[in-house]
């Protein structure tokens, strides 16, 4: 009769602990599956941003060689102007002694 209630008794434990360990796994199951999900989302972001990160470096490059554009741009105008100053003063030394011959 002992025996019978420690069987039983075990028995109604064993069932227990099944039941605590099919709760677990279920958990565990979850668990792994918003992990999943979480590593799918941030390997999605990760390649959003490494693709954002690649325009920007190719907006870059491009601001870059506009700026040295401008750049040589701005010299060709400064010399321009500095021959357009040389071909004026020239124009004047010569007009000069053009009048003192007269």
């Amino acid at each position: 009769s002992e025996m019978c209630i420690r069987d039983r008794q075990s028995t109604w434990e064993r069932a227990k602990l099944c039941e605590e360990i099919k709760r677990l796994l279920k958990k565990q199951q979850a668990l792994l599956s918003s992990l999943c999900e979480s590593k799918l989302h941030f390997s999605k972001e990760d390649e959003r941003m490494r693709a954002e990160i690649g325009l920007h470096k190719m907006l870059i490059e491009e601001l870059n060689l506009k700026r040295d554009q401008m750049k040589s741009r701005k010299e060709e105008l400064k010399q321009l102007k500095k021959e357009e100053d040389q071909r004026h003063f020239n124009k004047q030394r010569l007009f000069l002694a053009l009048l003192r011959h007269e």
